[in-house]
Parts: structure tokens; sequence; C-alpha cells
């Protein structure tokens, strides 16, 4: 997954050749938060995204995420290339009971 993954993102327009270093690291460090991170789960004790969360920001600080809440709430600004929380590029969204689910979209700014 994690090789599927920095192959998604370095594009040379997400990873820019003259700065490819420096991008490179910020995307390596997003999808290796997604590759291992995203198949942990709650158990009936431990939270291990939470706890994984917790691992990653006392061990792995090279790369600047927030430690207000977890590593998974992060999402990368194409733009500066850096960790912002993905509510600054989520609308506000209010769930219709009455929509389908197949039909509902949520829009990012």
């Amino acid at each position: 997954m994690l090789c599927t993954l920095l192959d998604c993102l370095s594009t040379p327009i997400i990873c820019p050749p003259e700065n490819a270093r420096d991008v490179y690291g910020t995307y390596f460090v997003y999808t290796c938060l997604w590759a291992f991170g995203s198949a942990l789960f709650k158990d009936q004790l431990i939270d291990w995204r939470v706890e994984f969360s917790k691992w990653w920001l006392t061990g792995f600080k090279t790369i600047k995420i927030s430690s207000s809440g977890s590593v998974f709430n992060y999402f990368i600004n194409p733009e500066p290339k850096q960790f912002i929380p993905l509510l600054d590029l989520v609308s506000s969204f209010q769930l219709n009971p009455d929509t389908r689910l197949q039909v509902i979209i949520i829009s990012f700014k």
C-alpha cells in the first residue's frame, strides 16, 4: 500500500523536480501514516489509531504535524506542501436524514 500511495502522489505536478527532496519527505510521511495507520482499529480496550498517532508524534519530528488531535486529521496543503487540519479543506456540512447515502457529496474548499 505504501508504494501505491507514493506512486499516486509522486507526480511532477505534486512533487516538482526542483524541490523534490523536501516535498517527497512530506508526502512520504503522509503515505506512511495512511499505509500503516489506516489498518488500525479500536478494540474493546484500546483505540490503536490513537496510540499510533501518539507514537508517531513523539517519535518523528522532522516533518511538522500539530500535536493537537490525531495525525489522521491532517492533510497536505498543495501549495505550501505542509500539513493542515482536514477541517480547513472541508466546507461545513449538514446531513439531511432523508437523503440517500449514494447521492451525498461533501465538497472541499
